[in-house]
Parts: C-alpha cells; sequence; structure tokens
C-alpha cells in the first residue's frame, strides 16, 4: 500500500510519514516547500525521512492540477493524506488570492486527482477549507464532497 501525503515537510505531515513508514507503508511525500515556515527545518525533516527504503518525495504544489493528476497516474497511491494548506489568518487577509489559490485550488486539486485515479479512501484535513469557507459545520469527507465541490465551482464562477 502507497500512501501520498501532502504537506509532507510540515509538523502534521512529516510526523504523519515517520509513523507510516515505521510500520512498514510505502510513503510517498508532496510538498511546495514554501518559506512561511524555516525551510531549512523543512529540509531536515526531509532529510530524516530520506532514511527510510520507502520514501520517495516530490516537490509540487498541490494546486497545479494537471501536476497533481500526473502525479498519481505515476505513483497510483491507495491512500491519501491531504495535509497541505498555506496556514494563517493573517496571510488570508494581506494575501487572500494566494491563500484561496494554495487551500481551495489545492483541495479541489487533491479530489479530482484522487477521482481520477480510484483513490477509495481520502482524509483531508478541513481545516483551512472551513476556515476559507466560513463553514463551522463538521463535514465528513465522503457525505459532503459533492457540497464542497459544488460550492467551489460557484466560488470561482464568481471571480
Amino acid at each position: 500500500m502507497t500512501i501520498l501525503i501532502t504537506g509532507t515537510a510540515g509538523f502534521i505531515g512529516f510526523h504523519a510519514a515517520q509513523r507510516l513508514l515505521a510500520a512498514g507503508h510505502a510513503v510517498y511525500g508532496v510538498d511546495n516547500l514554501n518559506a512561511y515556515y524555516d525551510t531549512r527545518l523543512k529540509a531536515d525533516r526531509l532529510e530524516q525521512l530520506q532514511g527510510f527504503a520507502d520514501f520517495r518525495f516530490q516537490h509540487a504544489h498541490v494546486e497545479h492540477g494537471a501536476e497533481m493528476l500526473d502525479l498519481f497516474q505515476r505513483v497510483k497511491p491507495t491512500r491519501v493524506l491531504h495535509l497541505a494548506a498555506q496556514p494563517g489568518v493573517r496571510y488570508s487577509i494581506d494575501n487572500p488570492w494566494a491563500y484561496a489559490k494554495a487551500n481551495l485550488d489545492g483541495f479541489l486539486s487533491i479530489l479530482e486527482a484522487c477521482r481520477a485515479g480510484d483513490v477509495l479512501r481520502t482524509c483531508a484535513d478541513l481545516g483551512s477549507i472551513k476556515q476559507a469557507t466560513g463553514c463551522e459545520r463538521k463535514v465528513v469527507l465522503a457525505e459532503g464532497l459533492e457540497r464542497w465541490v459544488r460550492w467551489f465551482r460557484n466560488y470561482r464562477a464568481l471571480q
């Protein structure tokens, strides 16, 4: 089983990858390695993960849909743990379009790649999506997927 983890160089993504690798799973990590947090820390985390034989990594932006579709076609993950997001409320106020692109476009890009790649199990951190959309109601991913896609398409139509 190959588990694709987005945001692998981040705190949660790194620890999730480490635990899954230690449990014997193959992990394919994806991260854009932006400078919002210390890039040396991210590099150190990836270096630690490179010590596992079943770890692979690709520097990529989840909001680039075609790139994600290609990646999913090559890697063929059986599970996806989507943790990549642009954090920061203050950042979202100062840079709303960059924030929306990373969090909303990135989320839809991963969902579409999962659908195209027949990935049956996907776990996503909906915190950034809820924050960006103002929706605080708890949504189970499997039940709420169509609603999120409809909301996103309406959001994009307004631009």
